[in-house]
């Protein structure tokens, strides 16, 4: 019986690595991985803006350091899922489209 294949999420100290690197401060990174992976993992769209309002990371539309933290976030999300799917079919390169107005905060 082989075992079976889980994805796991990047760990929030490689997530804290790169926004360190790219010069994020780290307590938004942080809250953002929290939110993003917290209760439901890996929230999108309304709920995620939902939530970030509450923890107040949002003014009206989204700020800026909060939008490169969840932006890094959902790319190590997106090369995890990437990295799993070596080797199999792809199914589709091309990412869905979003509304033009709106900055987009998931795309994979």
């Amino acid at each position: 019986m082989s075992a079976k294949k889980v994805k796991k999420m990047p760990s929030w100290s490689l997530h804290k690595h790169w926004a360190e690197k790219i010069g994020l401060d780290t307590g938004i990174s942080e809250k953002v991985d929290r939110i993003i992976d917290g209760e439901w993992a890996d929230i999108r769209g309304g709920r995620l803006r939902e939530k970030l309002n509450e923890a107040g990371l949002l003014e009206g539309s989204i700020k800026e350091e909060t939008f490169r933290a969840v932006t890094l976030h959902n790319i190590m999300d997106c090369l995890r899922d990437f990295i799993w799917e070596l080797g199999r079919e792809p199914v589709s390169l091309i990412p869905p489209k979003k509304n033009a107005g709106d900055r987009v905060l998931y795309v994979c």
